[in-house]
Order: C-alpha cells, then sequence, then structure tokens
C-alpha cells in the first residue's frame, strides 16, 4: 500500500522561541502554509506503527531502508529557488507575496556562514549546517522529489510501502516483482549530489527510528530498539534537577511501552528493562506502577502566564508554591547542563579595566579601602583620581585622603581592585552599598 498524503512544510519546523517571533519565520511559515505537495512522511513512531498496521500483509514481502548521506549539504540550492517561485505560481500566490518568499529564501540561502576554531567560514554548496531554515528547504526539495520523480520509481517497481522520516526512508516490496538493488540506483540518479545508502532486513528484520520490525508469519511485529552503545544513564534520583525533569524522563518510556503495540512479550521485556534503568539511577521503582494506574484528567482552558525559576534545590520548589491556585505556572530550568560543561571557554583579551560598574581602590601606606562606582571604564575613572591627586583640586575623595594624609598614589594595577561589573542602572547602587565598608565618598 502506498499512502500520500498533501500536508504542509511547516510540519518540521524546528526551533528557538527567537526564531518562532521572527519576521522571518513568520513569512516563510506564511510561504509553506500555501505551497501543497505529495508527501509520504510519517509524523513519528506511532504514526509509522498504525500504517504498518494496515499494509496487507504476505510473506513476499521484505522490509529495507534508506538513508540520504550528508543530505544539508547535497541540497542543491541553486533548484530551491525555482521549486518555491513555481510552488508559489502553482498556488496562486499573490505577486507581492510570492517577490517577498522568493527573495527571502535566495538572502538565506546564500548566507551559508558558519564558525569554526573562531573562524568563519562561507559554506561554497548546499545548505548551511546548524541553520534553522535548512530543515525547511530540505523538507521542501525532498517533498518536491517526491511528487515528481520519486512517485513515479514507486509505481513503475511496484514498491508496497515507503514511509520517510526526515532522511530516513522505510520501504516495504515484494522481493518476486522489485530489484531493491535496481530501486537504489534510480534513487541516486534523482540528483547529482544526493546519495543514498541501502540497508536490507536481517534475520527477517530491520531497526527504524527506535523500534524494530520484524517479519512475523502472519504480520508484523514491533519491538524497542536500543543501539548497541545505549545506557542506562537518566537523570539521577539524588541530582539537583526539578522533580519534573526527572519525571518526564520516566514518563516517555512509560508512554512509549504502551502506545507502540509491542507483543505480550516485548511489553515484558520492555517493562524489565525500564525498571532496571530505575534501579541504576536510584529510583523507587512503584513510580512505574504509579504511572500505570494515574489517569489523565482535561484542564479547562484558560489563558495563563508562564515563568521561569533556575532550580537550586528544593528551596526553589517550595518557594515557587506561592503560584498554586494561579493562573501563573512554574517551569524550570537549570545551569549545570552539558552544553556549558562540555564549551570550551575562551580568555577574554579585553582588560578587566575596560569595563564598568564597582571598584575598590586602597591606599598603599595605610591600606584604607575606598569603594566606588562608575560608568565608564575603570581606567578612565582612575586616571581621574589620579589627575585630582597630582594637581591637588580635591574633586575626588580617594586623592583628597592621600593629600591630606600625606600618602602616596600607586600604579592601578596594585591600588585598584574590580569588585562587579554591571551597566549603569539602579542595581549598581545596590551593590555598590552592599560592597562598602568604610569608604569615604
Amino acid at each position: 500500500m502506498l499512502r500520500g498524503s498533501y500536508s504542509f512544510v511547516i510540519e518540521v519546523v524546528i526551533g528557538s522561541g527567537l526564531f518562532r517571533r521572527s519576521n522571518v519565520y513568520v513569512t516563510m511559515g506564511r510561504c509553506a502554509r500555501t505551497m501543497h505537495f505529495m508527501t509520504y512522511n510519517v509524523k513519528n513512531t506511532t504514526h509509522l506503527i498504525n500504517d504498518l498496521k494496515e499494509i496487507l500483509y504476505n510473506q513476499s514481502l521484505r522490509l529495507a531502508s534508506l538513508d540520504i548521506a550528508n543530505m544539508y549539504t547535497n541540497i542543491p540550492t541553486s533548484e530551491l529557488i525555482t521549486i518555491i517561485d513555481k510552488a508559489c505560481q502553482n498556488n496562486y500566490i499573490e505577486y507581492n507575496l510570492k517577490h517577498d518568499i522568493v527573495k527571502l529564501a535566495k538572502t538565506i540561502i546564500e548566507q551559508n556562514c558558519f564558525q569554526f576554531g573562531r573562524r568563519t567560514y562561507i559554506q561554497s554548496e548546499g545548505l548551511a549546517m546548524g541553520a534553522l531554515t535548512s530543515s525547511i528547504f530540505s523538507e521542501l526539495y525532498l517533498r518536491h522529489l517526491e511528487s515528481t520523480k520519486i512517485y513515479d520509481i514507486l509505481i513503475n517497481h511496484n514498491i508496497e510501502g515507503y514511509f520517510r522520516y526526515i532522511d530516513d526512508i522505510l520501504i516495504l516490496y515484494n522481493e518476486s516483482k522489485t530489484d531493491i538493488n535496481y530501486i537504489l540506483d534510480c534513487f541516486n540518479k534523482l540528483t547529482p549530489k544526493l546519495e543514498f545508502t541501502l540497508e536490507r532486513e536481517t534475520n527477517h528484520r530491520i531497526s527504524f527510528l527506535d523500534i524494530t520490525i520484524c517479519r512475523e508469519q502472519k504480520h508484523f511485529s514491533v519491538d524497542i530498539y536500543r543501539k548497541p552503545t545505549s545506557t542506562d544513564v537518566i537523570i539521577p534520583n539524588d541530582s539537583c534537577h526539578p522533580r519534573e525533569h526527572k519525571v518526564a524522563t520516566i514518563r516517555y518510556l512509560h508512554n512509549r511501552m504502551v502506545s507502540y503495540q509491542l507483543a505480550p512479550e516485548n511489553m515484558e521485556k520492555e517493562r524489565n528493562t525500564i525498571l532496571q534503568i530505575l534501579n541504576s539511577n536510584k529510583y523507587n521503582t512503584s513510580i512505574l506502577r504509579k504511572l500505570s494506574t494515574k489517569k489523565g484528567h482535561k484542564r479547562k482552558k484558560e489563558k495563563t502566564k508562564w515563568v521561569k525559576f533556575t532550580y537550586v534545590g528544593r528551596e526553589t520548589g517550595a518557594i515557587t508554591k506561592i503560584f498554586n491556585n494561579t493562573n501563573i505556572k512554574v517551569t524550570f530550568g537549570t545551569d549545570n547542563t552539558i552544553e556549558k560543561l562540555m564549551t570550551t571557554r575562551h580568555e577574554h583579551t579585553r582588560s578587566k579595566y575596560e569595563n564598568s560598574a564597582i571598584y575598590q581602590l586602597t591606599c598603599p601606606t595605610c591600606s584604607m579601602k575606598y569603594t566606588g562606582q562608575t560608568g565608564r571604564p575603570f581606567r578612565v575613572r582612575f586616571r581621574e583620581h589620579s589627575r585630582d591627586f597630582k594637581y591637588g583640586n580635591g574633586k575626588s575623595r580617594f586623592a583628597s585622603h592621600l593629600i591630606e594624609n600625606k600618602h602616596s598614589i600607586g600604579p592601578m594595577d596594585n591600588i585598584m581592585e574590580t569588585l562587579h561589573t554591571a551597566r549603569k542602572d539602579r542595581m549598581m547602587d545596590t551593590i555598590k552599598r552592599f560592597t562598602s565598608s568604610s569608604r569615604p565618598k
């Protein structure tokens, strides 16, 4: 069974909140919503499992998967503009909007810049790696191929099932009617750049997405697939993370187990695996039973506001209880992320004296300390103190102290300490009062 439907390219959009709010995102969203293509996408694993159940099963069916190697960098960007332009025309988009869409797409495609090793490079071919729009453009191009060239391949060579998730493709074929190696050759001739690789089933089974699909006597069965490198590590129960984050991982494992229509023996195996994961991370295994018996309830739709707190321990949860029974919902974030732990911190070549905010001067003779604040760079403020000391005009209280007591002034590196850096605002006054101890003003 070949299944195709018309849907929108916008389904695959990733996103940062900033990009979602930008004019670029809004315009490309309007573009995507107006361009219809025949697509064979599966939204997720559950969607794929349901589609497999509807296929008329026979013993001659075989499974194979195709993968696109280095998809982003091999998308022919020269064809994308033409595809977008024709799609706008076929969907009767008004001229001004079509002009903006094409111009915006061309600008984004040509700005293939990326950073590596603190240097900026321009990518000469394909879509930019890591760019938010690359997933949209690649999906747009693949759906164009499916609506034109790939559709003919599927029909002419009696493909029984074709399912794609981003760049992974699952194919069901009758080995008595279809030569899968010839299908691979056809796919590799679609474009000069895109290269497809083939994986055949082994022992009547093949792994696709996060499941293993197995050909039984009368039907397909599925099991949870884990890579050989997979470990039992999840957020440990004794780690300083919000309980909501910890339970979310366990809830995902549980929901996947119950929603994938596993056979009883596979269900039991997966349950034991989850229990082992819970034990390895110091959780009480009863939490799995509670998730199994807990019934969801529909919440009334109401306008809510979200606030984010950085989680530092149980105290954070206690403080946020004040928002219970209000229309304000609380979400938590953490600072101890893998990204922050693994990111190399480059030393700033900028001198600390180029910043501004709270500083402290120490008399080199009597060790009297003076705390001050400035919105100008620290080095500029030190020169002002030094000038007041040199000419004896008494504008600086620190300089007045040195003059009155006949003390000397030392070099900036020896007597000036930067306490806090910040922009000049009301908070700077608070910080100064907090850090002050004895200081003449």
